[in-house]
């Protein structure tokens, strides 16, 4: 009997023991690995690209100092079964979290902090973009985007940035966004001529007209002009010559040396003057038919057309100053 007593009293120590034991190796494994790396000092940021692996994505978070541990990490993003459809992007930590709540941030794509909404209008150059971006974005860098973006392939859209975003960023996502758009185009409308031409006389359209209708209009009389070795005599390419517009043009400005006067030269002038938008592009590989060889917009953005220079001369004498 005695001997039971002292079994029992053995077996109910060692279950002690073992119960301290696992309560202990619970804590350790919670504070080493699971709970929080300690306060953050100010907020942290990672980017995500686009098809990282997990084990990228984890390692990541340790060396970032958001998360422990990188293993445990993984477990709880499979277990959220998020190890397939990580979003990329930034991602905001203003605040310690246990490696599970980061977890499921990750998989549900909880950045942290709302984008910001801009928006980027038809028409404008690059000039105009970065300095609407570098009044917006703490980290634009006006010399990194002037390195990358090329006139004329930034899609105008509207776009949600994070505060973070880098410029190199948002030069991607518009060029990405440009290319998206003209295959689209592409697939809708049939032109022999190249897309760089395309894209150089798409920048006309958007400063010369302002709808659709005209666009397509203007279209036909420039590509007709350029076909039949005519200079296209446009005033809106003087952005790139001296930055005026066509109330400010003078006889002189006509005659400046410049490949971008398209008085003194024929033929296109060497690239866009803009980025134009989508109904630009498909205006210049979809031109409406007409019989004017000539075209101006009052103040008010009315378009008059004409058949010969004396019709022009009349418009001009009448509408221009209007």
């Amino acid at each position: 009997m005695i001997n039971i007593n002292k079994r029992k009293r053995s077996i109910g120590w060692v279950i002690l023991k073992s119960t301290i034991l696992l309560i202990c190796i619970s804590i350790v494994t919670f504070v080493m690995f699971i709970a929080p790396p300690g306060d953050i000092n100010g907020s942290i940021t990672v980017e995500i690209e686009e098809g990282s692996s997990l084990a990228t994505i984890a390692e990541q978070m340790r060396e970032e100092n958001v998360i422990r541990s990188s293993f445990w990490f993984r477990i709880f993003v499979i277990l959220y079964k998020g190890e397939h459809i990580i979003p990329a992007g930034d991602y905001y930590f203003h605040e310690p979290a246990h490696v599970h709540h980061v977890a499921r941030r990750i998989v549900e794509g909880d950045h942290g902090k709302r984008p910001m909404r801009v928006t980027i209008i038809e028409g404008w150059g690059l000039e105009r973009i970065a300095g609407y971006l570098d009044e917006r974005f703490e980290n634009f860098d006006r010399e990194v985007f002037f390195s990358l973006a090329k006139e004329g392939y930034l899609a105008p859209d509207t776009y949600f940035f994070f505060p973070s975003i880098t410029t190199e960023m948002i030069v991607d996502r518009m060029e990405r966004n440009f290319e998206t758009r003209l295959n689209g185009i592409k697939e809708d409308k049939e032109t022999d001529r190249s897309i760089e031409d395309i894209i150089i006389m798409a920048s006309i359209l958007e400063a010369e007209a302002n709808t659709v209708e005209s666009k397509r209009k203007v279209a036909d009389i420039l590509w007709r002009r350029y076909d039949a070795g005519m200079p296209l005599q446009v005033d809106a390419t003087f952005i790139y010559v001296n930055n005026k517009n066509t109330y400010q043009l003078t006889l002189e400005d006509l005659q400046i040396d410049n490949p971008y006067n398209t008085y003194l030269f024929t033929g296109l002038p060497p690239t866009p003057i803009n980025n134009p938008g989508a109904n630009a592009i498909k205006a210049a590989m979809d031109p409406l038919e007409n019989p004017y060889w000539y075209f101006l917009s009052d103040l008010a953005g009315n378009m008059y057309y004409a058949e010969d220079f004396d019709g022009h001369q009349y418009n001009r004498a009448n509408y221009l100053r209007q």
